[in-house]
């Protein structure tokens, strides 16, 4: 008989942020959104890791996509800014892929950031319409697509959208339509 006794760590975030940061793909970049991945992300190794999976299997076609288009993909992932951007978008694309879908381009996510940021809406009040309530309360809704309001029904999604990173003046410049034909 052999006696083998097994130390399972636990869960708490810290060991777990350590388990992000050492053992998933871009993990380093991961953390320096932890913050805003963990609204989308519960603290789960297997949902982690899928999402991280899928995210470095798209960098990977992206990089590619630049590449066959001329452009130097370090340029753009050598960015901290990007890199969160990206990340984030990859985030939301896991965790809401028809939403996603729905938005299809980086203007589009652009007016969407900016009517809930713009919108005078309780985002920790659980409500069913709290789509309506952004349409009524921010300008210019009519430049996000109808199908893309009728898919807001998580505030989650709505804290998710204006946690950091947002979009910056700097992010408006890249060529990131690219990441919204990833999965569409």
């Amino acid at each position: 008989m052999i006696d083998l006794s097994f130390s399972i760590p636990s869960q708490l975030e810290s060991n777990f942020s350590k388990y992000i940061e050492n053992e998933l793909p871009n993990g380093k970049l991961l953390m320096s959104i932890f913050s805003t991945l963990r609204i989308a992300l519960p603290i789960n190794l297997r949902t982690w890791k899928r999402y991280a999976d899928k995210a470095n299997f798209n960098k990977k076609i992206l990089e590619k996509v630049y590449r066959d288009n001329n452009i130097n993909p370090s340029i753009l992932f050598d960015e901290k800014e990007f890199n969160d951007f990206y990340f984030k978008i990859q985030c939301l694309s896991y965790k809401w892929p028809e939403l996603f879908k729905n938005i299809a381009n980086f203007k589009t996510y652009i007016e969407l950031e900016r009517c809930i940021n713009e919108a005078e809406v309780q985002k920790d009040a659980i409500d069913k319409n709290i789509s309506k309530n952004i349409i009524m309360s921010a300008s210019n809704t009519d430049l996000v697509p109808t199908h893309v309001w009728d898919k807001i029904e998580d505030v989650n999604l709505l804290k998710f959208i204006v946690a950091r990173p947002q979009i910056g003046e700097k992010i408006k410049k890249w060529p990131v339509d690219a990441i919204f034909s990833l999965d569409s």
